[in-house]
């Protein structure tokens, strides 16, 4: 549905400086009618990767096409919906008047009123549709975003961390939209910071590090790349002292041999379950220890013909 192909992208701060890379060929498929999430640390590329998708910036290698391999154009924007971490809203204006301005630029048709409503309803903003933007706050602001991306039932929904300045009941409202437009044959592709949240919704995973493409796939494939692990409840014999620590099942009967010789004794072993934030920091220290290995394995050039040692 959005494929991307050998993306780079360059900036430059001054006109002066070199051009530093930001996006390193980078290159993953979002599935029709399926939930991908997108994540990464701050400064990862995340943003600029959704604003390259979206045509806001151009990158300078690489391409994206949406469906049959069609170029972003006015007919594939028209089936978008895009909600961005930062939605810039016309305070001036009211709910319903921002609804119909985005309606108009993207040619919308049939009843706005209609629609306008539902989408407000969907999103718990019914009855405000005549205060202005100013009066909204910041959780509202993320409501009316959220409202104006589904204003037109899209077939494809980009949402960059749509769970942020959301209180626990507007994650649960975000979070059950995802889950209905998932039902209705949306494909999703939603960046956040919120890993639990990602692990609960997402079909499939891009995970993202310094500007490169980690991991590609299906969600519960990275999760089942890390071992299972014991957690151990201990007691110490000579204090008292209770205490948990993490075991790997491989280690499990050494591990008891030397607790048993330092004086703890085991109260509870359980089985801990791998969530997505303990493999998602595993693929990152291991792309870090991969990177360090192959600094330290590399072989030094040996000098030029005529230069000194």
């Amino acid at each position: 549905m959005i494929t991307v192909r050998h993306l780079s992208k360059f900036f430059r701060s001054q006109f002066y400086e070199r051009r530093k890379q930001v996006l390193f060929d980078i290159s993953f498929e979002v599935k029709a009618r399926r939930t991908t999430g997108f994540i990464g640390v701050n400064g990862s590329g995340k943003t600029t990767t959704l604003k390259c998708i979206l045509g806001f910036i151009f990158p300078d290698a690489g391409e994206v096409t949406f469906f049959a391999g069609e170029p972003l154009n006015k007919k594939i924007r028209s089936k978008l919906g895009y909600l961005p971490e930062r939605p810039y809203l016309y305070e001036h204006l009211t709910a319903l008047e921002f609804l119909r301005f985005h309606w108009n630029i993207a040619g919308g048709r049939g009843d706005f009123q209609a629609a306008a409503m539902q989408a407000l309803g969907r999103v718990n903003l019914q009855g405000i549709e005549d205060q202005t933007l100013r009066q909204f706050s910041k959780g509202m602001m993320q409501r009316i975003g959220l409202a104006q991306a589904l204003l037109l039932s899209p077939e494809i929904l980009i949402l960059d961390e749509p769970t942020s300045g959301l209180d626990p009941d507007g994650r649960f409202m975000m979070k059950e939209i995802i889950r209905q437009e998932r039902a209705r044959g949306t494909t999703i592709f939603f960046s956040s910071h919120f890993l639990n949240d990602v692990q609960e919704l997402a079909d499939d995973l891009v995970v993202i590090e310094k500007g490169k493409v980690l991991y590609t796939g299906p969600t519960m494939n990275l999760i089942a790349q890390n071992r299972p692990r014991y957690r151990l409840g201990l007691r110490d014999t000579r204090s008292g002292d209770l205490s948990e620590e993490l075991c790997e099942v491989e280690d499990l009967s050494r591990r008891l041999n030397e607790l048993h010789q330092r004086g703890q004794i085991l109260t509870s072993v359980a089985n801990e379950h791998v969530a997505l934030e303990v493999a998602f920091q595993t693929l990152r220290k291991g792309q870090t220890n991969a990177a360090t290995e192959a600094m330290v394995e590399a072989p030094a050039e040996a000098p030029a013909r005529g230069e000194a040692g």
